[in-house]
């Protein structure tokens, strides 16, 4: 049996389990074929629904949305990495970067006691009524958690924060599967260590395994040849059971929620958005790579950082920005048309499938800090930006990418159905919880 909180009241209590990276149309086929037994079970009693990823569709954006139920002008984190507009510094944001607080903050603050193990973004780990275990950004062990009692039992289970993700570049997968099968083990026993200790209203626990190993083996799911693919469907069948024993352990005190927080698909082609803005005189540099906006010349009109985020080289705002606030508008329509109209050059494939203003996709109190453009590439398309690339177009580095809009969510009596993306879904847990 679990823990028991201080409510007694079943629909007050809520365990979250995060597959990072799953998409919905992988899960479908997984039920139908039979390789996914223990969702199936789940979905056939809450039903499976498809959703949409936040933007940029990132791993630390997109659960940083759903923790907080807001959007990135209202949360404060944008990407991956982001940037000190005065300075031109580049850094990667950290829970000390986020600017509302996620639902084990809240609930911790009127009394009631939360679990979050692994979440991406929560690092440094939040003080609370609970505890939290901080996910992949945390450097080691003993700062993942504020709680020396289960600090002492990650050193004691030899917890892993997260695999080293480069163990799945080589041909040989061996080992990065066993760094899998093992970080996946460690995240049951912590679970179920802490079911049976902890009092929780809130408990979500965070998958990163799943995002690690599609990077690296996308191309295996659809690939019946594939010399990897028995160990790639074993490993599924692990997160499977998992998700079936965790939901079996709670569901008598708790309702429960299975969600990802974004797509994949495989990966075709890199696309550097930076050398597409300097073949069309847009943006000037000098190549190199840094943590910083140096190599950008003051005569560049816009910059991109990842994934797709395009930032008018606006005067006033940029530490070099020369870009007037007349012109502000022209420019950014010129980029817009730049980007919607860039091809791969071998294929004549379009690019990018939209491009958004950021002020039309976020509402909140520090839009100011967002940058002006989203481009959301076409299936195939990896985004990336730096100094370094002298060519718009390389192959592909990986094998899978994030896609925006096939995350899925499935839920026991939570939803009320009108819930598109991961954002609406966070919200609506901070609704019936708070």
């Amino acid at each position: 049996m679990c823990a028991r909180s201080q409510s007694n009241d079943r629909n007050q209590r809520l365990f979250v389990l995060g597959l990072d990276g799953v998409p919905h149309s992988f899960v479908e086929r997984g039920i139908a074929s039979g390789d996914l037994p223990y969702l199936g079970e789940l979905a056939r009693r809450a039903g499976l629904r498809r959703i949409r990823s936040e933007l940029p569709a990132v791993s630390s954006v997109a659960w940083t949305s759903f923790v907080t139920g807001s959007d990135p002008a209202t949360h404060g984190i944008f990407g991956f990495v982001d940037r000190v507009a005065e300075t031109g510094e580049l850094f990667i944001p950290t829970a000390r970067n986020r600017r509302a607080d996620p639902i084990w903050r809240r609930l911790s603050d009127r009394g009631r006691p939360a679990i979050s193990i692994n979440v991406p973004g929560s690092y440094p780990p939040d003080d609370i009524r609970g505890c939290v275990i901080a996910g992949f950004l945390c450097p080691s062990l003993d700062r993942a958690t504020s709680r020396p009692d289960v600090a002492c039992q990650l050193a004691k289970m030899q917890y892993v924060i997260d695999v080293e993700a480069e163990q799945g570049r080589g041909s040989d997968k061996t080992s990065f599967l066993a760094a899998l099968s093992n970080a996946l083990a460690k995240r049951r026993e912590l679970a179920l260590w802490l079911l049976d200790r902890e009092p929780w209203d809130y408990f979500q626990l965070h998958i990163m395994e799943t995002d690690r190993i599609n990077h690296f083996l996308w191309d295996v799911h659809d690939d019946p040849d594939h010399p990897w693919r028995g160990a790639f469907r074993d490993f599924y069948r692990q997160v499977d059971a998992l998700v079936g024993e965790l939901i079996a352990r709670i569901s008598d005190e708790a309702r429960w929620m299975v969600l990802s927080d974004h797509g994949f698909c495989r990966a075709r082609t890199e696309v550097n958005v930076n050398v597409l803005l300097r073949e069309r005189g847009l943006l000037n540099y000098r190549f190199g790579e840094t943590m910083n906006l140096d190599p950008i010349e003051p005569s560049s009109k816009a910059f991109s950082l990842l994934p797709g985020r395009l930032y008018i080289n606006l005067a006033g705002r940029e530490r070099r920005g020369t870009v007037t606030s007349e012109n502000y508008e022209t420019v950014l329509a010129e980029i817009a048309q730049v980007l919607a109209e860039a091809r791969n050059p071998e294929t004549g494939e379009q690019v990018f499938a939209a491009i958004h203003r950021s002020r039309d996709i976020y509402s909140g109190p520090h839009l100011a800090q967002a940058c002006d453009l989203i481009a959301v590439p076409r299936a195939g398309f990896d985004l990336r930006a730096g100094f370094r690339a002298t060519k718009a177009f390389a192959p592909a580095s990986m094998v899978g990418i994030h896609t925006y809009d096939d995350a899925f969510v499935m839920a026991e009596d939570i939803l009320r159905g009108d819930e598109a993306t991961i954002r609406d879904v966070g919200r609506r847990v901070a609704e019936i919880l708070l």
